[in-house]
């Protein structure tokens, strides 16, 4: 359906996010057009305004790519073009207590040390949402 109905694994997702991040897949004026009049986006662990959305994209702290899910699935790939390097994450659950979202700001920092900077912590990212929390997470 909406989903496309494709297969990717992390290597895919690597590369569509890499594509995505640096404009590759359209010519330079839609890309920047897409980039223009993002709208931020709150994640309870991450605070007011902590990615924005952009036209078939999301950003975070430099780093550009997409998430997405079906039942039972979640996905997110994020591409820095200033490190050059992707950050992948595939879980075979939805509506975790740690959205993907938070969990790609904790594995970035984890990985990347203080190249990157989102205004929080690792243990912050990784702080689960209560029930009542996940109960009113917008579609991401």
């Amino acid at each position: 359906w909406a989903a496309g109905g494709t297969d990717s694994d992390m290597s895919d997702m690597t590369i569509w996010s890499q594509a995505l991040a640096t404009g590759a897949l359209v010519k330079p004026k839609v890309w920047e057009e897409a980039q223009a009049d993002q709208v931020p986006v709150s994640i309870p662990q991450l605070g007011p305004g902590s990615i924005t959305w952009g036209l078939g994209f999301i950003a975070s702290g430099g780093f550009i790519g997409h998430q997405g899910g079906i039942p039972g699935y979640e996905s997110i790939s994020m591409y820095s073009p200033a490190l050059r390097a992707s950050v992948v994450l595939i879980t075979n659950k939805q509506f975790n207590a740690i959205p993907p979202m938070a969990l790609f700001h904790a594995l970035a920092l984890t990985a990347f040390g203080n190249r990157v900077d989102f205004g929080v912590t690792v243990s912050q990212a990784l702080e689960p949402l209560d029930q009542a929390q996940l109960n009113h997470i917008p579609d991401q």
